[in-house]
């Protein structure tokens, strides 16, 4: 029972965590796919699948180097629970990869079925 709630404890510190770089990631990947489709004149469901490209990689780049930055003193307190600064980034990586490739397999099929 003690491992189980040790598990409950640290997924809630690492949603915790994952939706803090959400909003930062989800606004950069926004910015570099805008600046990117008005720059090549792409349409509307690249200019998406490119955003949702963006954000697990330039959007949480950014948001890791903003952190280590301005944040540095928030690694201490998942460090106290028992979770590492490399473990929070490796699956907040994870899930944003996953989410957004389901996300854009998504937006394929619907384009695929639409033709």
């Amino acid at each position: 029972m003690d491992s189980l709630q040790r598990w409950k404890t640290q997924y809630r510190f690492y949603r915790t965590f994952f939706l803090s770089t959400l909003k930062f990631s989800v606004l950069i990947g926004f910015l570099f796919a805008s600046f990117s489709a008005l720059r090549f004149y792409v349409s509307m469901i690249d200019s998406i699948r490119l955003w949702l490209q963006l954000i697990p990689t330039v959007g949480l780049g950014f948001d890791y180097i903003y952190k280590e930055l301005t944040r540095k003193e928030e690694y201490f307190f998942y460090y106290n629970q028992g979770i590492g600064k490399y473990q929070l980034w490796i699956v907040t990586f994870i899930v944003m990869f996953i989410c957004c490739n389901l996300l854009n397999q998504i937006i394929e099929l619907c384009t695929q079925a639409l033709k």
